[in-house]
């Protein structure tokens, strides 16, 4: 299958970057500063919040699952994020610390950026919580 500037690849590897930017976005809006074991659970917890299973969200960002039509726009509506926002590139700067820790040979892949923050975070009596 031939990849032009819009086909099927280009989406699928948009619908991965805007993933992971929306889990940078919940990650920062959590912890200041995570470490592997919190990323973890913060990973949990974020596919808890796209009500999908954790085992779903490793396969997305190891890629070997890609981001199809239905499942980004759940994304869309549990992130609070515009319908059509996942299929678009939005721009980056830096290497993403939280995308990066938890995914395998993720440091080394250059398309991978830091994405300001956008979501917002509750404080409970226990811990904090994020919403995107």
């Amino acid at each position: 299958m031939s990849a032009g500037p819009h086909g099927p690849a280009d989406v699928a590897q948009v619908r991965l970057d805007n993933a992971l930017r929306l889990f940078d976005e919940f990650v920062s809006a959590t912890v200041k500063h995570p470490d592997a074991a919190t990323l973890r659970g913060l990973e949990r917890r974020f596919a808890e919040r796209l009500d999908i299973q954790p085992s779903y969200w490793s396969q997305i960002k190891s890629r070997s699952r890609q981001i199809g039509e239905r499942l980004a726009r759940q994304f869309e509506q549990r992130c609070h994020k515009p319908m059509g926002w996942m299929d678009r590139p939005h721009d980056a700067a830096a290497p993403s610390a939280a995308a990066t820790a938890g995914a395998p040979g993720a440091a080394a892949n250059p398309r991978q950026r830091r994405r300001p923050s956008t979501c917002r975070a509750t404080t409970t009596s226990v811990s904090s919580s994020a919403s995107c």
